[in-house]
């Protein structure tokens, strides 16, 4: 929703009126920031060679349209759409306030980014307020004292004379006032039917025939409608009737100015009302949210209590693998140590089965050595029979030699089968060790996986409770910023609340000032009644007493004929007689002040003196 106000400044001897439009109900230091730049651009350049400075707000005044005067601007709750403010700016060398006329507001320049309806859109463009600028010197201490609304209207109406007349208006003032308030149709010529209507609106308690009567009587030439001088001369015969006319017709729009400023002010009344229940319901929604996004960052604190849970829990899972690990690299290295002696074992164990194959080559060596010479020997033992016997000896020596050495061959044989059994099983233990050494190094690689899969576990977990950490904080801020927002709603809603209570009081304020000025208006209304009624006798007695002074004269003269043979009579004034027009005023007739006060009442309309009144004596 927009808020649009018309605010007018002098740049430089010249006054300016904008509409400047603000998304809401801006407050005063809003407004301020506002008018600088408005007017700032405008200022510096219209500014005449040499002029220093910016534009600067020396304080702001605001028409109260309800009582038609500029007051100071103090606070926003006087801001009302379209109304009109003026900014002062401090005297200096170069600026001096002047009041004149403020010229209807426009469009604001673009560089100030407004957009503006037209003028004649606008509620303050047909109320006629651009008038005058106020008066530095009127202040809102002193607003009570100022006989004059600062405001001008262009084309007053007969209403706004009325109201800005006093009881000191003089009786031209008075007649052309309530002339223009009975022409209705603004044609200078009242009707029956506007006459009627006029003493009707204004509570004149005349029957309709005395209305007509009255009515015949100011229409002296008979044509059907009362002209201003014809008025005038009515308004000298009835002074009494001039001035409650006059009264009730001020006092009538008084009572509907009055009576607009009251529905004005109930329909404020209503807007702040409204405005009321939209701030006690924004400040609620905002509890509400408050309350919501302190629940969100309990949650958010629960969430972040159970990250870090998970993550001290993969942080002790991790810390368990690296023992873990830890210790199945130790047995992968005891199992290779195992593995390492077995090999170091089995390539002993080789070398001993060598050395016992080379001992079994040897000792086959020697016994093939050995059947070579027992050949020979046999050899020789068949060629030298003779040495048999001798020989016999060495070949027994031999056998057992080479028993020996078959022995020795088993031995060695058997050795090597030991030796054999011995490697074989060392191969077995080489094989087990490598077997535990590749168990070793599976559960090394499980261990490790397990490792790495606890370290991304940890590592997901302390991202987790990073996030949750970072989403807690912004929970935080929000929270901060729910309960900024439910401040200043709360805020709002007292300023409403405050506001409703001042209107209230304003309104009843005006209702009773409304009611006291009826109960007035009604007692002078009771008081003036029996005056009026008097007048209107007294007006009925004196054409009814002309009405026969005229006979009279008639017949004095056809008497004065008869009897002295002349046809002068003596003119009445020569007489003495206070004729109703010669005599005072019917103000005075009617014992009545110009003032309005009582004064003493005369027993009779007429005394006549001389020949003239005993004649009429005579007579009647």
């Amino acid at each position: 929703m927009v808020f649009t106000l018309l605010i007018a400044a002098d740049i430089h001897g010249t006054k300016t009126n904008y509409e400047v439009e603000f998304p809401v109900q801006p407050t005063i230091p809003d407004l301020h920031r506002k008018v600088e730049l408005v007017f700032g651009t405008d200022f510096v350049a219209k500014a005449p060679p040499g002029c220093p400075g910016a534009f600067v707000i020396d304080r702001m005044q605001i028409f109260d349209e309800r009582v038609e005067l500029w007051v100071d601007l103090l606070s926003s709750t006087q801001l009302q759409e379209f109304s009109q403010i003026y900014v002062f700016q401090p005297e200096t060398a170069w600026h001096r306030e002047v009041q004149s006329k403020l010229p209807p507001a426009v469009r604001a320049p673009p560089q100030h980014h407004h957009v503006s309806s037209p003028v004649a859109a606008s509620p303050s463009a047909g109320m006629n307020i651009s008038g005058v600028s106020p008066n530095r010197s009127i202040s809102v201490a002193s607003l009570a004292h100022v006989p004059v609304a600062p405001i001008i209207p262009v084309a007053p109406s007969a209403a706004s004379i009325l109201l800005r007349s006093g009881a000191d208006a003089s009786h031209e003032e008075k007649v052309s006032m309530v002339f223009d308030e009975m022409d209705a149709r603004k044609i200078r010529a009242i009707d029956l039917s506007e006459f009627q209507a006029f003493l009707t609106n204004l509570q004149f308690e005349f029957s309709v025939n005395t209305i007509s009567d009255l009515f015949t009587k100011a229409d002296t030439n008979r044509d059907g409608s009362i002209s201003y001088p014809e008025f005038q001369r009515f308004a000298e015969r009835y002074p009494t009737l001039l001035d409650a006319m006059h009264y009730r017709a001020r006092e009538y729009w008084q009572d509907v100015r009055q009576k607009e400023g009251i529905e004005a002010a109930r329909r404020l009344l209503e807007s702040l009302r409204a405005r009321e229940i939209d701030a006690r319901a924004a400040s609620a929604q905002a509890a509400a949210e408050t309350a919501a996004q302190e629940g969100r960052l309990a949650a958010q604190l629960q969430a972040v209590a159970e990250a870090e849970a998970k993550e001290r829990e993969a942080l002790a899972i991790l810390d368990a693998s690296r023992q873990e690990t830890e210790r199945a690299r130790a047995e992968v290295a005891a199992r290779c140590a195992e593995e390492q002696a077995a090999r170091d074992n089995e390539r002993m164990k080789q070398l001993q089965h060598i050395e016992a194959q080379r001992d079994v080559e040897a000792a086959e060596g020697r016994l093939r050595l050995q059947e070579s010479e027992q050949a020979q020997a046999e050899d020789r033992l068949r060629e030298i029979e003779r040495l048999m016997m001798e020989q016999q000896r060495e070949c027994e020596m031999q056998r057992m030699n080479t028993q020996r050495a078959r022995g020795d061959l088993s031995n060695a044989q058997g050795v090597e089968q030991q030796a054999a059994m011995i490697s074989a099983e060392a191969s077995r233990d080489v094989q087990m060790a490598a077997e535990r050494v590749a168990l070793a190094k599976g559960d090394l690689a499980r261990a490790q996986d397990r490792e790495r899969d606890c370290t991304a576990a940890h590592l997901g977990a302390r991202e987790a409770t990073a996030h949750q950490r970072v989403q807690k904080e912004k929970e935080e801020q929000e929270l901060l910023i729910c309960r900024e927002r439910e401040a200043s709603k709360r805020a709002i809603e007292v300023e409403s609340v405050r506001a409703v209570e001042a209107q209230e009081a304003m309104c009843r304020s005006l209702e009773q000032e409304n009611m006291e000025h009826a109960a007035a208006r009604a007692k002078v209304q009771a008081e003036e009644a029996p005056l009026i009624d008097q007048e209107v006798k007294l007006r009925e007695q004196r054409d009814h007493l002309e009405q026969r002074e005229a006979a009279l004269r008639d017949e004095a003269g056809a008497f004065n004929i008869r009897h002295t043979g002349t046809r002068g009579v003596a003119s009445p004034r020569s007489l003495h007689y206070n004729s109703p027009m010669g005599a005072a005023s019917p103000l005075a007739v009617q014992g009545i002040s110009p003032d309005r006060s009582p004064r003493r009442q005369f027993g009779s309309p007429i005394s006549a003196h001389g020949s003239y009144n005993n004649y009429l004596q005579r007579k009647y």
